[in-house]
């Protein structure tokens, strides 16, 4: 089996650079991983002004509390915030596609936190890139059309949209060769 490996810079919605890999032989098998860089410097600039207007905020207008407790209050907010934006950051998102089996969907985020999501072949009916308007720009996104029930994919029962790399929002360019190899790997090829 002669197993290939590729990868291109791709960009998201919002500007942020990503990584795309493929791996595998491209027939029976591959892995789509969409890799965000680690940005965390960012934290640091956002937290510590909002950090220090918080403790000035509670200082000021509750002035029965004590230095002492609004820095304890504050702090416990601010790590709260700081814990939640840090912790369930998704910085990769993987397709891995056998055919005839199905898809495995994952995110991992910092901190190793991972969650997976396996698709049954015979629940998939196909893979297609649906456009989503928003209030002010147009996003693509690289969807699974499936079917509730066992059996063959016929549009007589219940169909969901499920998107993939809904974190990473990768742009169109970089949308488009992933679509190709699943496409290829699930026997569907269309020109798009």
């Amino acid at each position: 089996m002669n197993k290939r490996k590729h990868s291109f810079d791709g960009l998201s919605i919002h500007g942020h650079k990503l990584k795309v890999y493929f791996k595998g032989d491209g027939l029976l098998s591959s892995s789509f991983v969409i890799e965000r860089s680690d940005n965390s410097s960012w934290l640091l600039v956002f937290f510590v002004p909002c950090f220090l207007a918080v403790v000035v905020a509670l200082h000021k207008d509750l002035l029965s509390l004590t230095t002492t407790n609004c820095l304890v209050w504050a702090a416990v907010l601010f790590t709260a915030v700081g814990l939640k934006l840090c912790y369930f950051n998704v910085l990769r998102e993987t397709v891995l596609i056998v055919k005839d089996l199905g898809i495995q969907f994952t995110r991992s985020g910092p901190f190793g936190l991972q969650t997976s999501h396996f698709i049954e072949q015979h629940r998939i009916v196909d893979v297609l890139i649906n456009e989503v308007i928003t209030m002010h720009q147009v996003v693509f996104y690289l969807t699974l059309l499936i079917t509730d029930g066992p059996g063959d994919s016929t549009w007589g029962k219940n169909q969901q949209l499920l998107p993939l790399f809904t974190s990473s929002t990768p742009r169109l360019e970089t949308i488009k060769p992933v679509y190709h190899g699943m496409q290829q790997i699930l026997g569907t090829t269309k020109n798009w």
